[in-house]
């Protein structure tokens, strides 16, 4: 046994360490659901409009309307430039991701030949992971940028469909 004392301290930053874990897990599983939900939602709002806009086509009396198909037609584009934009969040997602792995890379060869590397290395190394760092910022804002986006079109589309849909029928 050790004679050093146990801090209480110790044991309880273990704990949070844990806990955030955790959430960062649930964080995680809570975006691709999100994601997987805008995908969906905006698929079936497009089918959902073409078959709306289909049975306006084949009854008579809607051709003496022809402003009745507008609000269909703007969901539809509501909801293709919603799944664009989320496709768009997951390539800068992975772009960013994949410049912080390559800061975080750096970051760990500096550290681990820092007694070998003379300051003129170090002051580039540290350069080059700042620029990554850097970029992945800039990607991650544009992540969220282009999510928040998404989930707009895809709540705006549903509402106007919805809407719509009531006031036709």
């Amino acid at each position: 046994m050790s004679n050093e004392a146990k801090n209480p301290n110790d044991e309880y930053l273990k704990k949070l360490e844990k806990h955030a874990e955790h959430l960062r897990l649930v964080r995680y599983y809570s975006i691709q659901r999100i994601d997987l939900l805008i995908i969906s939602l905006s698929g079936v709002g497009i089918y959902t409009c073409f078959e709306i806009l289909k049975y306006i086509d084949s009854h008579e009396i809607f051709k003496k309307y022809p402003e009745v198909d507008d609000p269909f037609n703007f969901c539809g584009i509501l909801f293709t430039v919603a799944i664009i934009s989320n496709f768009l969040s997951q390539w800068t997602a992975y772009k960013g991701s994949g410049h912080a792995l390559e800061s975080t890379k750096t970051d760990i060869y500096t550290t681990e030949n820092e007694n070998e590397l003379d300051e003129q290395k170090k002051s580039e190394q540290s350069e080059k992971s700042e620029k990554q760092d850097k970029l992945s910022k800039i990607y991650n804002k544009v992540t969220e940028i282009t999510n928040l986006i998404s989930n707009g079109l895809m709540l705006l589309g549903l509402l106007i469909l919805t809407l719509s849909f009531l006031h036709l029928f």
